[in-house]
């Protein structure tokens, strides 16, 4: 990641520091806000990363997780793909990443609907061979599934495709 993002132009000016959310090398009590974008289903030990980010967090800190979440959001053009259950389980459901932050002292604040842009199939079929093995859901489908999930695409033509990702906000303390 740290390469990529030099790659991508990264003003050298920028801090870079490497950790695991489990245990960051951060001190205390020094940040007003946690981000997590499209990472919860990655982590290890969710819950530890939960007690990490209320050790970073002053008293009134927010944490905003933005992503995929099992019980909530919505990928419409992953319904015409074999395999689509296997690959929705890899992703936590809202209330289970919820319950793991209200049980360490945190608040529900809101959730909300991050809707995606409409795309077209032509474009969703880009995004998936771009993406093919770098992306969690993408990597969990077979190539046998891939390409039975594409041609259904082709055949069937939906005028348009869209998805509704979540954001979670939680206060601490």
């Amino acid at each position: 990641m740290l390469g990529e993002a030099v790659r991508i132009g990264m003003p050298e000016s920028a801090c870079q520091i490497v950790g695991r959310a489990e245990q960051l090398p951060l001190q205390a009590n020094s940040y007003d806000a946690a981000w997590l974008s499209t990472v919860i289903h990655h982590l290890e030990d969710r819950r530890a990363c939960v007690g990490e980010i209320g050790r970073l967090l002053v008293p009134g800190g927010r944490v905003y997780i933005r992503g995929y979440f099992a019980d909530l959001s919505w990928i419409d053009w992953i319904d015409y793909f074999p395999g689509r259950e296997r690959a929705l389980a890899r992703f936590p459901s809202a209330r289970e990443v919820i319950d793991d932050f209200v049980t360490e002292g945190f608040n529900l604040v809101k959730t909300d609907i991050v809707q995606g842009p409409r795309a077209s199939v032509a474009s969703v079929r880009t995004w998936i061979e771009t993406m093919r093995h770098a992306d969690t859901l993408l990597t969990a489908f077979t190539d046998s599934e891939i390409a039975a999930g594409l041609k259904t695409l082709e055949d069937r033509r939906p005028e348009s495709l869209g998805s509704g990702l979540h954001l979670i906000t939680l206060h601490w303390g």
